[in-house]
């Protein structure tokens, strides 16, 4: 398969997840490193090799992207206090 091929081929669920997986947890490193409120998809995008469109397709925006990484945040926490 050719670099054009590849590159119109659509993505497996394993493939988007594993992207997923990584914008978020690039996404997080990033807020740690600063602060949420100066997070940008930007950054994100670069530091994980993508396009800002590829964020755009998985969140929907930053706000999307700073709401999913809050309510996995959340779900943590809350795991952690039920053991």
């Amino acid at each position: 398969m050719g670099i054009r091929e590849d590159f119109l081929r659509p993505r497996t669920d394993s493939e988007n997840a594993a992207r997923r997986a990584a914008i978020l947890g690039t996404a997080e490193a990033l807020v740690l490193e600063s602060s949420g409120h100066r997070l940008s998809i930007a950054a994100v995008a670069e530091r994980v090799g993508v396009s800002q469109s590829t964020i755009f397709l998985h969140f929907g925006n930053r706000e999307g992207l700073l709401a999913t990484l809050y309510t996995r945040a959340g779900r943590t926490l809350f795991e952690d206090f039920a053991r």
